[in-house]
């Protein structure tokens, strides 16, 4: 098999983008994977926007830029790995439920995974890895585990304060139970009403959702190697400008949504659910 190690000394060969990455080196940051597209980009104009990063010079610069002052470090690495979805289909029976229960009944969820059927995207996953976040209201079973292993979405995250991080590869493809039939299983839900008995069964039978059912190697070429990192990297905007806006944005929706809740001027969940059930309904009985 035609493969090769990325290291911080690497330069972007085009002969090489279908040639299997087989590892990366302990030292090979962010900065050296954005550095190695912008010096592509000087040798073949638009190389850079092929890999969905048309503004490369913008994050270039703010790649290269100083790490802020105030940046913590929370985040240990980065990762590349794969993720396999299933599918989700509707629950004919508990969507009926739902559209006729009594008023003040709760909802019951009404889709599911589908079992055999589900997807593993061509692009790798890209997230951080670091210490698990100080927060009382967020449990973690295994303390010592995901104290330092905590996942960490980092698409809004400005380039400068990643760019000291060094990527890993998890080759890995790992496909699950489905989680969504799992966790209303009668026999689960038979353990819940245990009590105290039935806590270390309940615990027993969610690790079985923790246990892959089936593991197989797959190494990326450097396209999908290379596209999966800058992809990630712009998933929050185009440019840094657009990111940090949509940031902002959301920042603001925050505030403006404690400020509601502050008012106790919230729709209840199910109240949006329900409305949207009556769109469905009328689009339906409108074809």
């Amino acid at each position: 098999m035609d493969t090769f190690a990325l290291t911080p000394e690497y330069t972007l060969d085009l002969s090489d983008l279908t040639r299997t990455v087989d590892s990366v080196s302990a030292d090979f940051t962010l900065l050296d994977l954005v550095r190695m597209v912008f010096e592509a980009e000087r040798r073949w104009p638009g190389i850079a926007a092929a890999f969905d990063m048309g503004k490369i010079d913008a994050f270039y610069a703010e790649v290269t830029s100083e790490r802020d002052a105030d940046d913590d470090d929370n985040l240990h690495y980065l990762e590349l790995y794969w993720s396999f979805d299933y599918d989700a289909e509707v629950i004919p029976r508990a969507r009926r439920w739902n559209r006729r229960r009594p008023k003040g009944k709760p909802r019951i969820p009404d889709v599911r995974d589908t079992p055999g059927r589900g997807t593993m995207p061509n692009l790798m996953s890209f997230h951080g890895i670091g210490r698990h976040w100080e927060d009382k209201n967020i449990p973690c079973d295994d303390r010592e585990n995901c104290g330092h292993h905590r996942q960490y979405g980092i698409s809004l995250t400005s380039l400068n304060n990643l760019a000291h991080l060094p990527i890993r590869m998890d080759t890995a493809a790992k496909v699950y139970r489905p989680a969504l039939r799992e966790l209303r299983h009668p026999i689960r839900r038979l353990f819940r009403r245990l009590g105290r008995i039935g806590r270390p069964l309940l615990a027993r039978w969610d690790r079985r959702l923790e246990t892959p059912v089936m593991t197989i190697e797959v190494r990326p070429t450097l396209h999908t190697f290379l596209s999966s990192v800058l992809w990630e990297l712009t998933f929050g905007g185009r440019h840094p400008d657009d990111r940090d806006a949509r940031l902002e944005e959301l920042r603001k929706s925050c505030e403006e949504a404690r400020e509601e809740s502050e008012r106790g001027r919230l729709i209840p969940l199910d109240d949006v659910l329900d409305q949207l059930d009556g769109m469905f309904d009328d689009e339906e009985e409108a074809e």
